[in-house]
């Protein structure tokens, strides 16, 4: 896995979300998998192709909410998310490679995502 530029920002501090249920905790392996999995993407078109997708921290925060949040049994606590994005933020590339790295990552026998951009 390549390193992140020396420059670029990262997630400090983080604290897991504030509407993690009593029955849930926050796993650390499931969260670094899940932002291991998309870092390790890459462009594949344009100026950036052949670069990884480094996550922004806002965007690692949420994709360690969503992934290392889990209950007793080590199922996600939030099995969907609802995430508003301004224009010219990064909103196609994040949706997109999050809604990848699901369809890869999650071990249940139907998933399904959705995705949709305007």
């Amino acid at each position: 896995m390549e390193q992140r530029p020396a420059d670029y920002p990262e997630l400090m501090d983080y604290q897991p979300t504030r509407f993690m249920l009593p029955t849930s905790h926050y796993d650390q392996a499931h969260a670094d998998r899940a932002v291991r999995f998309i870092e390790n993407l890459k462009h594949t078109k344009g100026k950036w192709a052949g670069t990884p997708f480094w996550l922004l921290p806002w965007q690692e925060r949420i994709i360690r909410d969503v992934f290392g949040v889990v209950d007793a049994n080590g199922y996600r606590q939030f099995r969907t998310a609802y995430v508003e994005i301004p224009k010219k933020n990064y909103r196609v590339v994040h949706v997109h490679r999050n809604v990848f790295a699901k369809k890869l990552i999650e071990l249940l026998e139907n998933p399904k995502a959705i995705c949709a951009t305007v």
